[in-house]
């Protein structure tokens, strides 16, 4: 990986990194985008809600948000209008439940699933011919976009992307956002999440569980060096995959996963 060093400079009023992302959620006055909604189904039997922006162009943007993001954010929403200004159609496409609908499968959207970016593209290319098509990507919706252009290499029909503030080793992600300095990050996307699991435990209650989450408050143990926040459950259910009352939600997450590969023959019998 080639690493150079970044000649940007941030405002005077805006410094460290929460200022930054957090003043241009708030603060950015954006003309508005006339979006038409496009729904395509997906081979699983879920759907994807993609929002075009056309300016009549031979040119198209594919735009990705970030976790818990949708095409009517304000870093969307700029994007597309950039592009619209530099003569480029605009599609920003919003990921499983996260337009206003909850989508049709238990599954949820993650970094890895870029067959349905694929679904996307080739969407775009049957609605038009386009001569060139880019990819732009914030956060997951970036590491989505790199690992769809890793799996598909030279046959992938993109000619350019840029990706912002990727993920890339989400594993350590996971730690930076149980740290007590971004509390507020983890328990504004646990919310949001909460809302969605339960939302969804009432359209399909045989597959999901409301109750198969985490409760309670954060807590922090002060013998971490910043505070390492810890979760604490209480749930019979989830025993078995080897969570206790009281752990990481990295530790019980790894236990998760090692009891799904011993028992992954099992599973997909089921």
């Amino acid at each position: 990986m080639i690493v150079e060093p970044s000649t940007y400079r941030p405002p005077w009023y805006l410094p460290g990194p929460d200022l930054q992302s957090i003043a241009p959620q708030i603060a950015r006055n954006l003309p508005p985008i006339d979006y038409r909604r496009q729904r395509i189904d997906t081979p699983d039997g879920d759907f994807l809600d993609l929002d075009w922006a056309e300016v009549g162009a031979a040119r198209l943007v594919i735009v990705a948000h970030g976790m818990e993001g949708h095409s009517r954010r304000p870093y969307i929403l700029g994007m597309v209008g950039a592009f619209n200004r530099a003569g480029w159609d605009g599609l920003a496409w919003n990921m499983r439940g996260c337009s206003e609908e909850s989508n049709r499968t238990p599954a949820f959207y993650h970094a890895g699933l870029t067959d349905d970016l694929a679904a996307v593209v080739a969407a775009a290319l049957v609605y038009k011919k386009y001569g060139a098509i880019a990819l732009v990507g914030f956060s997951l919706g970036g590491s989505l976009n790199l690992k769809y252009l890793g799996e598909r290499g030279r046959d992938a029909p993109i000619v350019a992307s840029v990706s912002f503030s990727v993920p890339i080793d989400l594993a350590d992600c996971v730690e930076q956002l149980h740290r007590r300095r971004n509390a507020f990050y983890l328990s504004r996307f646990l919310r949001r999440f909460r809302a969605k699991v339960r939302k969804k435990a009432v359209l399909m209650p045989e597959a999901i569980s409301a109750e198969a989450g985490f409760s309670g408050e954060i807590t922090y143990d002060r013998s971490m060096p910043e505070g390492q926040a810890e979760r604490h459950l209480a749930l019979d259910k989830i025993r078995g995959l080897g969570w206790t009352p009281r752990t990481l939600l990295r530790d019980g997450l790894a236990k998760t996963i090692d009891w799904f590969r011993v028992h992954r023959a099992a599973v997909r019998e089921r």
